[in-house]
């Protein structure tokens, strides 16, 4: 956008003005191989002689509608195979289909880069590694982001046994504490102990496993 405004703005001054002008390295020269992967493509022409954008008119941004037509895909074929595994609650499957579109979306901007940017053989080996790595990392992350709205959005635990209040002249079973202590801090080991020693249970032990 930049480099297409200025460019046009030059051209069309220096042609009101009738001054003659040269555009340097106009053209791509993909043979540049030591000036990294924006120095041999930064002209305003292909290396065949194709121009990148008009050079007269309005300036327009690139469309993006391949961008979003993936994106939109790829949410959908996430979302409908993780409800198809899943019950969720209204708000859950909300943040997920919500989450799941925007990982969409950056899947489909990585997945299309090539077919927008210039690429040597280097950009292309890191994109191939990139695409490779980013598919675990893409699961991982909607795992992560399930967790999350399960426990906050989800439904709420239901205990499987329901307690009941012990009769008060009934003999209450003898508790006995493990505490594990490996290289414990001697000052929180002994506040854990103190803290046993002020239980009111009538009939408990503490154990303190030293290994």
């Amino acid at each position: 956008m930049t480099q297409a405004t200025i460019i046009r703005q030059f051209i069309s001054e220096a042609s009101r003005h009738g001054i003659g002008y040269n555009l340097m390295e106009a053209f791509d020269q993909p043979w540049k191989t030591m000036e990294g992967s924006v120095g041999p493509y930064w002209g305003v022409f292909d290396h065949d002689g194709t121009a990148k954008f008009s050079l007269a008119g309005a300036v327009e941004q690139p469309e993006q509608w391949r961008r979003g037509i993936l994106a939109l895909i790829l949410g959908i074929v996430m979302t409908v195979l993780w409800l198809m595994t899943r019950r969720p609650t209204f708000g859950h499957a909300l943040a997920m289909a919500i989450a799941a579109n925007a990982l969409s979306a950056a899947v489909a901007v990585a997945l299309l880069y090539p077919f927008e940017n210039y690429l040597n053989v280097g950009s292309a080996i890191a994109w191939g590694l990139g695409m490779v790595l980013m598919l675990p990392l893409t699961l991982v992350t909607l795992g992560k982001l399930d967790e999350v709205a399960e426990v906050t959005l989800g439904p709420r635990p239901k205990r499987l046994w329901r307690a009941e209040d012990a009769p008060t002249d009934a003999p209450l079973p003898k508790v006995s504490i493990q505490i594990p202590a490996y290289r414990e801090n001697p000052d929180m080991l002994i506040e854990t102990l103190n803290s046993c020693a002020g239980l009111d249970y009538p009939d408990f032990e503490v154990v303190v496993i030293i290994n």
